[in-house]
């Protein structure tokens, strides 16, 4: 989706192997991205630049090839007639959220006051869970959960916990196939930790504030 969508919902859907982006909503407003399957992606996993109103709900995004999950302000300038590319109202709320290669959720910036909470990070040894405000210009501006809350009051209820990818996860990837269940073993079980009332479509997202918000959860 580029340029001037409005109005969609994009759910349901695996979304695997691509040489670029899993998911890709630019320079649109008003979207519900929501219970999609995106990995092994060769770029970002969900990245939606220069839109507003775009809420991001019980997805399952792993092992991407860049960031898992990207809102960001991408045009420098505001846009122009029924277009606006400031990133306004854009929430990210129980995903789960593992092994991207970039930071696993990069928002767009404390002006734009974009909410996420409730998320599930999983991280290993070569695939650290960070989150990132605006692109990072440094290792510094990769923040780990503890950092990233106390500096911007978000993902106050998410969670972050360690685990490998198992050979046969290593397989399913070198082998591009969508055959393997996923979430996979590895990470599923963090997704029954928070139990929680879902968000309905954008229905739900106007509980949800900037600072932490009402509850949602993972419904991977």
């Amino acid at each position: 989706f580029d340029w001037g969508n409005r109005d969609n919902v994009v759910s349901g859907n695996i979304s695997a192997f691509n040489s670029g982006f899993g998911i890709h909503y630019e320079a649109s407003a008003d979207a519900t991205i929501a219970d999609n399957r995106v990995y092994g992606n060769g770029q970002r996993g969900i990245y939606a630049p220069d839109s507003n109103g775009v809420a991001v709900l019980h997805n399952f995004v792993a092992a991407n090839g860049l960031d898992g999950i990207a809102l960001v302000k991408e045009r420098k300038d505001v846009g122009s007639g029924d277009i606006d590319f400031r990133p306004f109202g854009n929430v990210v709320v129980g995903n789960l959220v593992a092994w991207n290669k970039g930071s696993a959720i990069v928002l767009p910036g404390p002006e734009y006051m974009a909410a996420s909470d409730w998320n599930v990070l999983v991280e290993s040894a070569s695939a650290p869970a960070r989150m990132s405000m605006g692109w990072p210009k440094s290792g510094r501006d990769r923040r780990a959960l503890p950092d990233w809350m106390a500096a911007f009051g978000v993902d106050t209820n998410s969670r972050v916990h360690a685990a490998e990818p198992s050979a046969a996860v290593l397989q399913h990837l070198q082998r591009r196939t969508t055959a393997l269940p996923v979430p996979w073993p590895e990470v599923r079980a963090f997704a029954s930790g928070l139990r929680v009332p879902p968000v309905q479509g954008r229905a739900g997202i106007d509980g949800v504030s900037a600072g932490g918000g009402a509850p949602a959860g993972p419904r991977n």
